[in-house]
């Protein structure tokens, strides 16, 4: 089928629909070689929203290497939209509080994400700075210094800071404790933020 869509833009088209419903598959091999197949893809295939859907419900499986596998397209992959840059982000950081063990391979995807939708990454990063605390309140990063060691908003900075490497502009849509913290986080993880 990847050797097909790869050469036939219209077989491609078919081939995605194909594949995608292949991912609800009740058999893991069958969902983890759909998987494999659309990395193949990842460079002459968008992702649209209603794709992304079913791509996204894999990262509630519990399978580990099932959802390694897509944490790692999710950070190769072209999306249309800044909301389904939106929407991947935060099933990203949702898949931390589920799966805390998951969290490098997240970072790893966010870092990939970034620096792949750099464009939708600057017209996203206001939505993605702001967070809800405990008591379900919206609490803006833009206003509010969040604290380093919450690992959701050091995945948005992993995500927004790759994309800057990428698209400077995206940096004016960081608050100057961002850039502060940009600094510490570049010594706890050098391999993925940028600079």
């Amino acid at each position: 089928i990847c050797d097909l869509a790869l050469r036939s833009r219209t077989f491609r088209e078919k081939a995605m629909d194909v594949l995608v419903d292949m991912l609800a598959d009740e058999i893991e091999r069958v969902r983890l070689a759909a998987v494999n197949a659309l990395s193949r893809l990842r460079n002459v295939i968008e992702f649209a929203e209603h794709h992304l859907h079913v791509v996204l419900s894999l990262l509630e499986d519990v399978s580990e290497p099932l959802r390694a596998r897509v944490q790692l397209m999710l950070g190769m992959i072209s999306l249309t939209s800044p909301l389904c840059l939106n929407i991947t982000v935060r099933a990203l950081l949702d898949n931390i509080r589920r799966f805390p063990t998951d969290t490098p391979n997240i970072y790893k995807a966010l870092s990939k994400l970034g620096k792949n939708c750099s464009a939708l990454a600057e017209e996203v990063a206001p939505a993605l700075l702001v967070h809800r605390t405990e008591d379900q309140l919206e609490s803006p990063y833009l206003t509010t210094q969040a604290d380093v060691d919450d690992e959701t908003y050091v995945g948005i900075l992993v995500m927004v800071l790759s994309a800057a490497a990428v698209n400077p502009h995206v940096l004016a849509q960081c608050p100057s404790h961002c850039l502060r913290h940009w600094r510490l986080l570049r010594h706890k993880h050098p391999q993925l933020i940028p600079w």
